[in-house]
């Protein structure tokens, strides 16, 4: 039976911007927080800073370019990272970044729909293998 993480972020990619949500779960509820950040390398601090505050200990980053690179550098040894594409991930019907929390993202992958995916998962950070 695979471990539930209590406390995971996903991160949508973009050029000039990163929409971040976090899915945490304690006494029994679920709870998400979406926030945004810039991209240069003062908000990738902050958003460090944010899930680390945030209790964060995985982080699924979904990217279509390049933009990724940055992102990834500066969260690289604070978290545990898994890069995926969205058109090789996203179920049908996943429409916005909470909706892809609540799939169940589990330690070891990130969510199952991600798991099943063709695309290779890149992983980095403490406790990637």
């Amino acid at each position: 039976m695979e471990t539930l993480n209590r406390f995971v972020a996903g991160i949508d990619v973009h050029k000039k911007m990163l929409a971040v949500v976090v899915r945490r779960e304690q006494d029994g509820q679920t709870q998400y927080e979406k926030h945004r950040f810039g991209t240069t390398r003062s908000e990738i601090i902050s958003l460090t800073a944010w899930l680390q505050h945030q209790q964060v200990s995985e982080v699924v980053m979904e990217s279509t370019a390049q933009y990724w690179r940055p992102v990834w550098y500066g969260l690289e040894g604070h978290f545990k990272l898994h890069l995926t594409h969205p058109l090789k991930t996203r179920a049908p019907r996943v429409a916005s970044e909470i909706s892809a929390t609540r799939n169940g993202w589990r330690t070891g992958g990130g969510p199952e729909i991600w798991r099943r995916a063709s695309f290779p998962t890149l992983s980095s950070g403490p406790g990637a293998g």
